[in-house]
């Protein structure tokens, strides 16, 4: 009789344990998402609502920069001809009329400033026209996010992206273009975040002269 109180009072107490352990759990993981998403209270239904609001948007702003990677890399892949599916993937997180500031190892003074997608795709085809490049890989990094208002936010990222000289005297070689991106982005009446200005900033080119341990590839 005795041992059986004692083993309900010990599953009793680790019952107990139990729950306060959920309870701190719960706890926790409420004051984190108040730290990641600051300005919006409240834990009724709205507030409840409008935190997973801010969560989704955060994932889809963080997403920004590979978008931006994945379309640049599509201009590569069809330089000199039809341009038709690095535009599409662009205009995914990028509005129609976007403001490029181009800054060339000097983020004082932009270099050139671009006004429109169609824009942005023809100064990277001729810089890689002109530097002899055939193929490119961008994989953007250290996202950093920043919301300024209920409906705009700034990312900045970084890449250090390769890009392989095939044409021309200088060939074969590969160029590691270090890089810095700033982007101002809304959200639009649609619900998607699109990015309205954009700081394309080229801190530093290193080349390295290359190989073909197989085989050449076609001009």
């Amino acid at each position: 009789m005795l041992e059986s109180v004692i083993t309900n009072k010990g599953d009793t107490e680790v019952k107990n344990v139990f729950v306060v352990l959920c309870c701190f759990t719960g706890l926790a993981i409420t004051v984190g998402a108040h730290a990641l998403i600051p300005d919006q209270t409240g834990d009724g239904a709205a507030g409840v609502a409008a935190r997973l609001q801010r969560i989704e948007d955060l994932e889809a702003v963080r997403a920004i920069p590979a978008c931006y990677g994945y379309g640049h890399d599509l201009i590569f892949k069809h330089l000199g001809g039809d341009q038709t599916e690095a535009t599409d993937a662009l205009q995914r997180c990028h509005v129609n009329a976007l403001t490029t500031h181009v800054f060339l190892f000097d983020e004082t003074t932009a270099a050139t400033t671009l006004h429109s997608i169609h824009d942005l795709i023809a100064f990277i085809e001729s810089f890689a026209r002109d530097q002899g490049y055939s193929s490119a890989r961008n994989v953007p990094g250290n996202v950093q996010v920043e919301f300024t208002g209920p409906t705009t936010a700034r990312v900045q990222s970084s890449t250090v992206a390769p890009h392989f000289l095939t044409l021309g005297p200088k060939s074969p070689a590969t160029d590691f273009v270090e890089a810095r991106y700033v982007s101002n982005v809304v959200r639009g009446n649609d619900g998607v975040w699109r990015v309205a200005e954009f700081d394309l900033v080229v801190q530093q080119i290193w080349r390295g002269a290359g190989v073909y341990p197989f085989a050449q590839p076609r001009s």
